[in-house]
């Protein structure tokens, strides 16, 4: 059966008819404020049945960036009017209406530059994974890796070295997605000691972004490798969204109660005590029982867009439009370690909050103006839709380089989540997502070279280098 974009024309059709009803659903959100924000409802709906049946052929990196996009650009900021924030430097200003112009529009250009990724594209199963015991043997060490850079990247004092064990420590996802697609024995201990780690890590710090992502992906390539079911994709997706604001809430809970936390069963009874207010949140959500200061928190939490209004209200009235100087600080700072620029931008969001938002963040506080929002603080109204739709156009070439990769090498599934993992952020700056799509390249090239089972499983036709081997002489059979 023909296929366009991964779906046949019967699976297009449903997607039209739920985007449409999507919409419909959504009226009374956003009907009375601005009726063009159905198009991003629509679009949920559309991209929401596309991941259900592409998912047995591609992980669904658009999809999940897409998601994110329309929760915090349109959906959160709407939502936001109904279940307004408790603290009111949330609050969209001047106009909910004007500013949705701009994000609608924005989410849209990001949707057609995440849909040329998969023009034309071959669509087939991989064949299996060669596993050999070789390769499992450098996955282990990749998961060894990652535990010991995970845990060494929490010492104090680290310094610039704190980047260097992030990346090598989440290079245990890399170790354990890998094995979890050879289907090798024991992956699923080796994925649950892995994400205990992270449920560890993420109490600790009560940022629960990586969980959520790094979640995401496992069942994606769940997906990929066992071929469940289309319905049970479609009642995961809508489970992960009903977990979204309790985990919002329960994460100011277990921030309220740090001080409870003493000794040495500090991290198990965080973990518990998480647990439990996660339960007990997710049941007062669908029983109804959520209480209206609790949703406007967790709306504010997801909303990127009353930080967007502020730099539109900003730029170019007080700040004048960057023309693409952060852009090219970006590149710079990916391209140049630090000791050879001491003087090139600092990651973090803080320089660019300060300037284009008018908002000076404190040590402790840590936002960013998002895509969106340094893309019009570049190139103002239309130049920064156009420049989300290019931004999104530039990710998707990256995630067809690896999709073309993994339809001869599926372990090229396990590496695109490293390398691009916080490009699904719609509140990153461009500066963060370049310098770790650039060093997290570098140590998977690193990686490659030093196992060279891994860089077989990746490059099946080139192969590994074999050495030359010495002539011997023939031996003397008599006298001469």
């Amino acid at each position: 059966m023909k296929r366009y974009l991964f779906l046949t024309s019967g699976e297009w059709m449903l997607a039209v008819i739920v985007g449409l009803v999507m919409a419909a659903l959504g009226w009374p959100v956003y009907g009375a404020i601005s009726p063009l924000a159905g198009v991003a409802f629509f679009l949920l709906g559309v991209i929401s049945v596309h991941l259900v049946f592409s998912n047995r052929f591609i992980l669904p990196f658009p999809h999940v960036a897409l998601y994110i996009a329309i929760l915090q650009y349109v959906i959160a900021p709407l939502l936001s009017q109904r279940y307004p924030p408790s603290n009111p430097l949330f609050e969209i200003q001047p106009s909910l209406p004007e500013y949705l112009k701009f994000a609608v529009f924005a989410v849209l250009a990001s949707s057609v530059g995440w849909a040329l990724a998969m023009v034309r594209l071959r669509q087939d199963n991989p064949p299996p994974i060669q596993a050999s015991a070789e390769l499992l043997a450098g996955l282990d060490a990749l998961i060894f890796a990652g535990v010991i850079g995970g845990v060494a990247g929490h010492f104090p004092g680290m310094g610039g070295l704190g980047f260097f064990f992030l990346l090598i420590g989440k290079l245990r996802y890399v170790g354990v997605l890998g094995r979890m697609l050879c289907r090798a024995p024991g992956w699923p201990w080796r994925l649950g000691l892995v994400f205990f780690m992270e449920v560890l890590n993420s109490t600790g710090e009560t940022m629960f972004h990586d969980l959520i992502l790094w979640s995401v992906w496992t069942f994606a390539l769940w997906g990929i490798i066992f071929k469940p079911a289309w319905w049970k994709i479609g009642l995961a997706l809508v489970l992960a969204t009903l977990l979204l604001p309790p985990l919002q809430e329960s994460k100011w809970q277990i921030r309220n109660g740090l001080e409870d936390f003493s000794g040495a069963s500090e991290s198990g009874n965080r973990v518990t005590r998480w647990l439990g207010y996660l339960g007990k949140d997710f049941v007062q959500e669908v029983t109804g029982d959520f209480d209206a200061e609790a949703w406007g928190d967790t709306i504010a939490r997801y909303n990127q867009g009353w930080i967007i209004s502020r730099v539109m209200q900003h730029v170019p009235e007080v700040e004048p439009y960057a023309r693409g100087e952060t852009i090219k600080d970006a590149l710079i700072a990916a391209a140049f370690p630090r000791f050879i620029m001491a003087n090139k931008v600092i990651a973090g969001g803080k320089a660019n909050m300060a300037r284009f938002a008018g908002m000076e963040l404190n040590e402790n506080t840590s936002m960013n103006l998002g895509y969106a929002g340094e893309m019009y603080a570049n190139f103002g109204y239309w130049g920064g839709i156009l420049g989300c739709g290019c931004y999104a156009l530039l990710l998707a070439a990256v995630f067809r380089w690896f999709y073309s990769k993994a339809l001869t090498a599926p372990l090229w599934w396990c590496v695109l989540p490293y390398v691009a993992f916080p490009a699904l952020k719609a509140e990153e700056g461009l500066a963060e997502v370049i310098n770790w799509i650039a060093k997290a390249a570098i140590v998977m090239v690193l990686v490659m070279l030093a196992f060279p089972a891994f860089r077989k499983s990746l490059f099946p036709a080139i192969g590994l280098p074999s050495m030359p081997r010495k002539r011997r002489r023939p031996k003397p059979t008599g006298m001469a």
